[in-house]
C-alpha cells in the first residue's frame, strides 16, 4: 500500500509546518516514511491492530514525525485494471491484418 501523506517534525509546535511525503507499508507491515524527492526519512513495524485510512490523522508510528494521510493510492499491480478484466486484451484477426 502507498500513500500520500503530510508529515511534520514540529512535534509540540502550535502552528506547525506540513510537507508532502508517502507511506509505503509492505506486505511485512514495515512502512516507509520518504520525502517528495523519494529520500527516507524514516521507518516502522506497524502492529496487527493498526489500520490506515485516509481519515487516519496524527501518526506517531515514526520517531520525531507527526504524519497524516492524504490519499491512498492502489498499487501499481492494480492501477488501471478492473476486476475480471484481462491486462492485455487479445487482437482481433481484422487488427492484425
Amino acid at each position: 500500500m502507498r500513500a500520500r501523506v503530510l508529515y511534520t517534525k514540529h512535534l509540540t509546535k502550535k502552528r506547525k509546518t506540513w510537507s508532502d511525503g508517502y507511506v509505503e507499508i509492505s506486505p511485512q507491515r514495515l512502512a516507509t516514511l520518504s520525502d517528495e524527492d523519494g529520500r527516507t526519512l524514516g521507518t516502522a513495524r506497524l502492529s496487527p491492530s493498526e489500520n490506515w485510512s485516509e481519515d487516519t490523522e496524527d501518526i506517531n508510528s515514526f520517531e520525531g514525525y507527526l504524519v497524516n494521510i492524504d490519499e491512498l493510492e492502489a498499487s501499481a499491480a492494480h492501477r488501471g485494471r478492473r476486476p475480471g478484466n484481462p491486462t492485455h486484451a487479445p487482437q482481433s484477426a481484422a487488427a492484425t491484418q
